[in-house]
């Protein structure tokens, strides 16, 4: 199984009516990432910077997808302490 696509999913609403949230907030906001895969599985993850920052978020995607697309989802070790993609990805050693 192999990474083919990855994208980004915000959403923005109205905040709730509570009354400690609406002073300082109208609007909440959440973004979501989806990964697919060539086996028509697709994971789905939610960052903690689409509630602060959501105008960010698919740029940052944007920059990482290149270096997961190919890669194989089930091999979560890889990601962390295999090999360095993303130093791979910026010309590094």
């Amino acid at each position: 199984m192999k990474i083919i696509d990855v994208k980004t999913v915000l959403l923005t609403g109205p905040c709730t009516n509570d009354p400690f949230l609406s002073e300082s907030r109208k609007r909440r906001s959440a973004a979501f990432i989806e990964i697919y895969t060539d086996s028509d599985i697709m994971g789905i993850g939610e960052t903690y910077a689409g509630y602060f920052f959501p105008e960010v978020v698919p740029e940052i995607v944007n920059f990482f997808s290149p270096i997961l697309i190919g890669q194989n989802p089930d091999d979560i070790n890889q990601f962390f302490y295999g090999k360095p993609l993303l130093n791979e990805q910026l010309g590094g050693e």
